[in-house]
C-alpha cells in the first residue's frame, strides 16, 4: 500500500465527521460520542451513562435515527456477550481507495 493511501486517525475522524455534521438532536450526540471513541467500540451502558440516556428505548431510538446518516456497527464482546458499538469505517475506506486511484 502506498503512503498516500495511509490516513492518520485525525484524517479518518474528519472524514467520518463530514458524514454526521448535518445531523442534530440526540442522534447527533450519539454519533459524536462514537466518533470521539473511534476506532474503539463502546458499550451500551457506557454510552447511556455518558449521554444521560434513560432506558434502552431512548438509546435504541437514537441509534435507529443515527443509522440514517452513518452506519453504526454492532459488535459482541466475546468475554461477556456485551453489545458494543462503533462507527463503520466505510467512508474512510472509500477515501483511501480514492487516494490510491489518483
Amino acid at each position: 500500500m502506498s503512503m498516500e493511501a495511509i490516513l492518520t486517525l485525525e484524517e479518518s475522524k474528519a472524514i467520518l465527521f463530514a458524514s454526521i455534521e448535518s445531523t442534530s438532536g440526540q442522534h447527533r450526540k450519539l454519533l459524536e460520542h462514537l466518533l470521539a471513541a473511534y476506532p474503539t467500540p463502546i458499550s451500551v451502558a457506557q454510552i447511556q451513562s455518558e449521554l444521560a440516556m434513560e432506558g434502552a428505548c431512548t438509546f435504541y431510538s437514537a441509534l435507529r435515527n443515527a443509522r440514517i446518516f452513518m452506519e453504526v456497527s454492532e459488535l459482541i464482546d466475546p468475554k461477556n456477550a456485551e453489545k458494543r458499538y462503533v462507527l463503520s469505517d466505510w467512508p474512510v475506506r472509500i477515501a483511501k481507495l480514492r487516494r490510491c486511484m489518483n
